[in-house]
């Protein structure tokens, strides 16, 4: 209640709606861009966080309202803002994201601001971030395509199941199964709809998202993989349908069970809790990515290259070179070919004599 009352312009200082008013109103002429350059829920977002951190001054009995916005953050202060969110429960990304938003409003108020305290403050009150996450060398592309097929295949011989629930379980395994082989972001993968992310050209699926629909903003295609080829058939052809009963105008291509399109979070859900059913290990949609990399990295190290184009990155790594493929087709057929390598089994070294 109290961010929702803070985050209102008009209990702001004057100054501070003032600077932020003319902040909005400069980036948009000298970008030539309409009024707001910033998306209306990022000025959401940051006028919430900084409303809230204006609150906390106030209950503190610390805000001058005359002084200028940077002015108010001196270090020690910030510090027992973070110290109170920290004792009252908030997590360790809500903290950062809070000082995060705080400090770009300041900037946006006060380009010349110093806030070097902030980048401290940061490091000491953020979220620990392991160095290496083992599951991605234990786990293949290969064994989480297996996963999904198996859901499949045990979707559509459960006699005791429904038909929603078949449905809702062939879909889970279909979208595991091409996600291992085609590992886009979440956001891409889940907003695609039928006829046109997903077209049928000849014997062929084929999957594309438009560049202004990718983080990168580059376009991606791909054809899926052969082996799911028959899979996809079944699941627009039956599922699918099944699902669409209760929303005929729907045309996303993941349904839930309530015939609406599925959202990002109810397939992490679903993801997450299937993976871990059968490694034993919460596995991700992001670390899917990861997997695929390192899938490559270790069973066919000689293609390395493909993971830009598998990956959709515009940059081939941190601190190197990366060169834009040709097309990411070739890539995918790259990875296609590891995970075949990987079913097959590990090589056989020849005698040499």
């Amino acid at each position: 209640m109290l961010r929702k009352l803070f985050a209102r312009l008009n209990v702001w200082p004057e100054i501070d709606v003032e600077l932020f008013t003319r902040s909005l109103s400069s980036r948009s002429r000298r970008w030539g861009r309409p009024a707001g350059t910033l998306s209306d829920s990022t000025i959401m977002g940051l006028r919430g966080d900084y409303g809230a951190a204006l609150g906390w001054l106030s209950r503190k009995h610390a805000l001058v309202r005359t002084a200028a916005p940077s002015a108010r953050w001196p270090s020690s202060i910030l510090e027992d803002m973070l110290t109170d969110m920290h004792m009252a429960g908030y997590s360790p990304a809500s903290i950062v994201t809070r000082l995060y938003r705080l400090g770009k409003v300041l900037l946006m108020m006060e380009p010349g601001a110093n806030l070097s305290h902030f980048a401290m403050l940061r490091r000491e009150f953020g979220p620990i971030k392991p160095a290496f996450d083992p599951i991605i060398w234990k786990v293949s592309s290969y064994d989480l395509q297996k996963l999904g097929i198996d859901l499949m295949n045990k979707a559509d011989t459960a006699g005791h199941w429904d038909e929603i629930d078949r449905a809702d379980g062939y879909r889970t395994g279909l979208q595991i199964a091409i996600l291992a082989a085609r590992p886009w972001r979440t956001g891409v993968f889940m907003s695609m709809t039928v006829d046109k992310h997903l077209t049928r050209n000849g014997d062929r699926w084929q999957l594309k998202a438009e560049s202004f629909e990718t983080k990168h903003r580059r376009a991606q295609a791909a054809v899926a993989p052969v082996r799911l080829d028959t899979y996809i058939d079944r699941y627009c052809s039956v599922h699918r349908l099944a699902l669409r009963k209760k929303c005929i105008e729907c045309n996303a291509l993941w349904i839930n069970k309530n015939g609406k399109p599925q959202t990002a979070d109810e397939f992490r859900i679903e993801f997450r809790g299937q993976t871990e059913a059968r490694f034993g290990t919460v596995i991700t949609p992001s670390l899917a990515r990861k997997i695929a990399a390192t899938t490559i990295a270790t069973a066919n190290p000689e293609q390395i290259h493909a993971v830009q184009g598998v990956l959709g990155h515009s940059r081939y790594g941190t601190g190197e070179q990366w060169y834009n493929m040709a097309s990411s087709l070739s890539a995918f057929n790259d990875l296609d070919a590891t995970m075949t390598r990987l079913e097959k089994g590990p090589r056989k070294k020849k005698n040499r004599r």
